[in-house]
């Protein structure tokens, strides 16, 4: 489920984040803690530098050390808190060792580190942490760190001393820290994978209403819409959706409209020979009257063939089928190659320039075009037909003087099967399809159709189809 894996996924990234919080944490904390120890040894180890001569001594560990812890656990103390004061007790001392010996006040004890010893004596403070052997039996080794200072009198260096601190406190901190962050870590991973998974939930409620909206969506009820609230990505889905529907339902009603056209389209011719052919089978006819019934089934056949010869090449163009565009056309041979249109259209060329396309096909377009005119146009005035050059396009328009298209009907013109008077069958106004074809065989030859057409004036359509150039 992807509420899952979102809660997986969102914890997987908490989880690392955490962690390197908890990291990042303990690093500055330790930082922290082990400065502030350099930070007091540097205080007191500046002091001892000029102080020294003034300051007590301690030879070592005093030798009755069992006895004092022994004394002390009679009264209830705990024997090893009482070794480890002692041991760092100890630590408190500083140890020096001077150039020349016979200037020591007393015997001193060796130095913690005799590398930094050395560099000191060159003038040069420094710090290093070192492992020094158990002081008192059963306390161990112990970590310390060590500052080292030159020793100074009357500002000449006359020897180099060390002070130390033990790291115990510091470690025990530290080894608290870790425990309370491997401690909270886990817990806290395992809170946001409960609340993330909570909250993954409520985030994606709204797909869960949005799928049982769709479900509920079917070809009778394509006018149902997700519900859209909001304004976050989950809204921008739903509009986007209802968009597609929008979309969907539309082509519903126009492939509903289609397949209710088409087939009173193609039941005319059909219902005309079955009707002729159930005429003359009742009684014997003459040779001329049953020739007269072939006749009219043959024009009924013609008819239902031109009807299905338009929805072929309009399924051809649904489908993105390719024409197989090989050779160039020139626009105005198609127009001029037609006679019997001769003396009904004026014909004038401006510029032309060859197309590649499919000169059936764009002679098919041209046709509808001119033909769609002069049926529809004023019977005393030519059809103009003109053609020119633009932009890399060749530009055919074809202009009749007709009643022209109200505005309530011209964007509906390239619809299948629309008629601008409803009362025209195909004897009188055709099937609805010739502005369509024509549309689509502009299309594909990569061009396009548009109309413009003013009431009492006329129509006017132009033609727009890349020059062979363009597409070579």
């Amino acid at each position: 489920m992807i509420r899952v894996r979102l809660t997986v996924a969102n914890s997987v990234v908490l989880g690392l984040i955490l962690s390197a919080l908890c990291l990042a944490i303990y690093v500055m904390s330790s930082w922290h803690l082990e400065n502030q120890v350099d930070r007091e040894l540097a205080a007191g180890g500046d002091a001892f530098s000029t102080e020294w001569v003034n300051l007590p001594f301690r030879i070592g560990m005093p030798p009755d050390a069992e006895k004092r812890i022994a004394a002390f656990s009679e009264f209830g103390a705990d024997p090893n808190a009482v070794r480890n004061f002692l041991v760092e007790r100890e630590f408190l001392f500083p140890r020096m060792k001077l150039i020349d010996p016979s200037e020591m006040p007393m015997p001193g004890r060796p130095v913690w580190d005799a590398e930094l010893f050395n560099q000191s004596l060159k003038g040069k403070s420094g710090f290093i942490t070192a492992t020094v052997p158990e002081q008192i039996e059963g306390t161990g080794p112990t970590e310390i760190r060590i500052y080292s200072v030159p020793l100074l009198r009357k500002g000449k260096i006359v020897g180099a001393g060390q002070i130390a601190r033990p790291m115990r406190s510091v470690r025990d901190e530290q080894a608290r820290l870790r425990r309370t962050l491997l401690t909270l870590l886990p817990t806290a991973i395992f809170t946001s994978l409960i609340a993330g998974y909570f909250l993954t939930q409520h985030a994606l409620s709204p797909i869960s209403s949005f799928a049982a909206s769709v479900a509920k969506i079917e070809s009778q009820n394509m006018n149902e819409r997700l519900p859209v609230s909001g304004n976050d990505e989950l809204s921008t889905l739903a509009i986007a959706f209802n968009s597609a529907l929008d979309r969907i339902e539309s082509s519903f009603a126009r492939l509903r409209e289609f397949t209710a056209d088409a087939s009173h389209e193609i039941k005319t011719p059909l219902t005309a020979i079955l009707a002729r052919t159930s005429s003359a089978l009742r009684a014997p006819r003459s040779a001329e009257q049953y020739l007269e019934v072939v006749q009219s089934v043959d024009r009924s056949a013609k008819q239902l063939r031109l009807i299905t010869d338009d929805l072929m090449l309009l399924a051809r163009h649904d489908q993105n089928a390719q024409l197989g565009i090989t050779s160039t056309v020139q626009l105005s041979q198609l127009v001029l190659g037609q006679s019997e249109w001769e003396g009904r259209i004026e014909l004038s060329v401006d510029s032309e320039q060859p197309v590649k396309g499919d000169a059936i096909t764009l002679g098919r377009l041209l046709r509808n075009l001119i033909e769609n005119a002069l049926n529809h146009g004023h019977s005393d005035r030519k059809v103009k037909v003109r053609l020119w050059v633009e932009a890399g396009e060749q530009c055919l328009s074809v202009q009749d003087f007709g009643p022209g298209i109200s505005p309530e009907h011209i964007h509906r013109v390239f619809d299948r099967f629309y008629r601008v008077d409803a009362s025209r069958t195909r004897a009188s106004g055709g099937s609805g399809l010739g502005l369509a074809i024509a549309k689509s065989i502009a299309e594909s030859h990569g061009g396009t159709l548009a109309l413009i057409s003013n009431v009492g004036e006329g129509t006017t359509a132009t033609v727009r189809i890349p020059i062979a150039q363009k597409l070579g």
